[in-house]
This record gives C-alpha cells, sequence and structure tokens, in this order.
C-alpha cells in the first residue's frame, strides 16, 4: 500500500509542472468497463464499473462511480464499492489527457458464506483517458482504496483496481453540423451545409453558396450563382455573368473568354458588324470596320505617319513623301542688281516650293539677306521687296501662305564682308529654316 501511494504522489509531483487543457472540451459523460480488482494479493478477481462525470470547470471532474469485482481464493465473495471521486485534469495533450482523483469510498462485502462487512474509507484513482471523438473515448484507470472506518467487521487492507472503460459523452449541437455547441463559432450554420473543426460552413468556390448544399462546386472566381449555387449565363454565350464583360451579347455570336463579341482584326469592331475583315493592326477604321485613307496615298490612316501628303507625290511605306522635307537650307546669289530672282535661284526655290508643298503640316521661317552696299534703310526695303517676290513665287507653286514667316532683314547679318562681287553673292542669299510641326 505505501508503495502504490508512493508511486501516485510521485507522478503527481511530475505531472503537475505540465500544462494546457487540451483542445478536447470537458463534458459531462458516463463510463462502463471491465477491471480487474482484489485486496492485497490475497484474493482478487474480475469486475466490472460504471460511473458519471460532471465537470465542474476546465480542470475539475466530479465522479459518482459503483465498482462490483467477483473475489475468490482465500475469501471467496463479492465486492461492491460505490465512490465519489474529484479528478484534476494534470495533462491535456490533443486527444490524451492524464487526470489524478481522491474521494470517499464505502466497500461492502458479501462472502459466500453469507459473511458480509461494511467499510468507509479514503480513494485515490488514476484515470487516463484517450478522446477517440466528440462523442466516445476510452480510459484506464487504476484506483485504491484504504478503509478508514469499519461498520461491520470490515475487510483488512487496502482494496485496488484496474481496468478501462468505454466513455460515452453529453454535448449539444442545436445547428446539427457535428460541432458541439461549446466549440462552435458559428451556432446557426444551415443543414446539410460541410463545415470546419470550429463549426462554420465551407464554401471552396467562394461563390456564396456553401459546400454541402451547392449543387455546382467549382464555379469559377467571380461568377454569379443561383441559389442552388449554379452560374448564371444571362445572354447564353458561354461565359458566365459576373465574369461576362459584355453582357446581353445576341445570341449566336462567337464571343472570347470574357463574353465579348470576338473581333478577329483587333480593330474594335466585332466580327458580326465588321464589313473588312483583316484590317492591319493599328490602321482606323468606320463604324462598318473599314479602314480609310484620307490623303490616298496609298497607306492607311493610322499606319500613315504624314496622314496629309497631298496628291500626286510619291510616298514610302510610313506614308511620307520620297523628298525630303526642309530643315535648313540656304540659296545664294539670290538675285541681280534689278532685284529680279537669278535662274539658279529660282530653280532652287522651285524644289524647296515642292518640298514645302509636300508637308503641308510644317511651317518655315525665310529670312532675305542683302548684300552691304547702302544705307540700311535701303537695304531692308531691297530685302522686303525680293522677300515679297519670293512670296509669290512660292504661292504660285502651292505653298500655302500660313505655312511660311518670310521676312526681309537688310545687310545686318552679312556671311563676306566687303563690296566685290563675291561678296555681293554670298551675301544676297535666303536662309529657310523649318520652325513647328502642326496638325
Amino acid at each position: 500500500m505505501r508503495y502504490v501511494l508512493k508511486t501516485i504522489f510521485l507522478l503527481v509531483l511530475v505531472l503537475t509542472g505540465t500544462s494546457g487543457a487540451g483542445g478536447f472540451k470537458s463534458r459531462s459523460g458516463f463510463s462502463i468497463g471491465p477491471l480487474y480488482g482484489g485486496v492485497r494479493a490475497e484474493t482478487r478477481g474480475p469486475g466490472a464499473v460504471f460511473c458519471y462525470s460532471k465537470p465542474l470547470g476546465d480542470r475539475l471532474t466530479i465522479t459518482p462511480q459503483l465498482s462490483w469485482v467477483k473475489l475468490d481464493q482465500e475469501h471467496p465473495g463479492n465486492m461492491l464499492n460505490p465512490s465519489l471521486l474529484l479528478y484534476y485534469k494534470l495533462l491535456g495533450a490533443g486527444n490524451v489527457h492524464l487526470s489524478v482523483g481522491a474521494g470517499g469510498e464505502f466497500l461492502v462485502f458479501k462472502g459466500e458464506d453469507n459473511s458480509a462487512s461494511k467499510s468507509m474509507g479514503f480513494g485515490l484513482s488514476s484515470r487516463n483517458s484517450y478522446i477517440l471523438n466528440q462523442r466516445w473515448g476510452l480510459s484506464f484507470l487504476f484506483q485504491v482504496c484504504q478503509p478508514l472506518a469499519h461498520l461491520q467487521k470490515g475487510i483488512s487492507g487496502p482494496f485496488w483496481k484496474a481496468g478501462f472503460s468505454i466513455d460515452y459523452f453529453f454535448y449539444r449541437d442545436q445547428d446539427k453540423d457535428g460541432v458541439p455547441d461549446d466549440q462552435d463559432s458559428c451556432l446557426e450554420t444551415p443543414s446539410g451545409a460541410r463545415v470546419n473543426s470550429h463549426g462554420c460552413a465551407l464554401d471552396s468556390d467562394g461563390d456564396g453558396v456553401f459546400d454541402g448544399l451547392d449543387q455546382c462546386p467549382g464555379t469559377p472566381f467571380a461568377a454569379l450563382v443561383d441559389p442552388r449555387g449554379c452560374p448564371l449565363d444571362s445572354d447564353n454565350d458561354g461565359v458566365f455573368n459576373g465574369v461576362d464583360l459584355c453582357e446581353g451579347t445576341p445570341e449566336g455570336i462567337n464571343v472570347d473568354s470574357l463574353g465579348c463579341p470576338s473581333d478577329s482584326d483587333g480593330d474594335g469592331i466585332p466580327d458580326f458588324k465588321d464589313s473588312c475583315a483583316a484590317t492591319p493592326a493599328g490602321a482606323l477604321v468606320n463604324k462598318w470596320g473599314c479602314p480609310s485613307d484620307s490623303d490616298q496615298d496609298g497607306v492607311l490612316d493610322g499606319l500613315d505617319e504624314c496622314p496629309n501628303t497631298p496628291t500626286g507625290f510619291e510616298v514610302d511605306k510610313y506614308g511620307c513623301p520620297a523628298v525630303k522635307p526642309i530643315t535648313k537650307e540656304v540659296i545664294i546669289d539670290l538675285y541681280d542688281n534689278s532685284l529680279n530672282l537669278t535662274a539658279k535661284a529660282a530653280q532652287q526655290l522651285e524644289i524647296v516650293a515642292e518640298r514645302i508643298y509636300a508637308y503641308p503640316t510644317s511651317r518655315y521661317e525665310l529670312k532675305v539677306h542683302t548684300d552691304t552696299e547702302g544705307s540700311s534703310v535701303y537695304n531692308l526695303n531691297r530685302s522686303n521687296e525680293v522677300a515679297n517676290k519670293i512670296k509669290q513665287f512660292l504661292i504660285a507653286k502651292g505653298v500655302k501662305e500660313s505655312q511660311i514667316d518670310l521676312k526681309g532683314v537688310g545687310k545686318n547679318y552679312p556671311i563676306m564682308k566687303g563690296f566685290s562681287e563675291e561678296a555681293k553673292v554670298k551675301n544676297r542669299r535666303l536662309e529657310i529654316e523649318r520652325i513647328i510641326d502642326y496638325n
């Protein structure tokens, strides 16, 4: 007996430092099972145990218990052992719980010769429980009772018993989802819905209809569904509402993955409205999907980098005239002593006119310079007169007046000093510079 008590005492010292009540909530329940017991080593035999457990908190449990043992050997007979024990949960790790208990015991022995004895005593108990699920468990127990007071004769020595029991737990599950109310974070789960370990309904496809109630699992993300969880397709184009960016598509129309009518050539006009299939990418089209060529140079609008090319000019693949635009040009020996354009200058101006005319969205600054002979006022008047003649010449060749800013600047910016014929030829000049492009 002393050895048993010491063993239980050491076990308590070791386990009281452990923590945690485990993930299983303590609940009321009853247990029943076989055991084997005896008085010391003198007499022993098989029996059974039945008990009811009522939690007083997460760690404390009060347990009324009734044990019966059929003794044989030296003292054959029946031992009936009602007791009231208070258990303390030392360890709760997952599904394994270890508890120790103590309480009052009543021992009633009736021998085969009709002899009887009754005693009251103090009992110690160890209970190791394995929780199988929310409803069932399995426990192994060892108990020792030391008689303290003999009411009728009385047995000698401690009474011990060891065995196991099947445990059945009581709990409430008001929404019938299989998760007890005391562990259920969602107490009003609809009937039939599948839940997680916290009792909350699952919705694997995120459509708002719970698993178990969803008749169309695996609904694509963002698709709208009916009360059964099945996706809707109002326009019957094969793309579900919520995913369909073009609802109301006419029936029979081919659509893309977003539910919008197919546009094979990517011109912004759906195929069922497009009268000109295979429009080149980037070309501008009208409401029928047909490209335009506003300047009729053979390069479609949208692809034409020079969209206002005048008729008659040969263009490159970008729609720009073959003749190059003017960036900066200088024409020397511009006029003679009578202020008439020289033949060479006229030929050069013809080319200039063509190059300006070819790019109607460009604007140019033209400056007429004179030689340095004579006064500043005299030469300014001369340069303005020549400028006027050049303006008339260019307009006659088709250049728009809005494209040119032509003015005389006189003798103020000579490129060669002196009054020699060579100086006159070089200083009598026209400087042309493109200043702006506009649409």
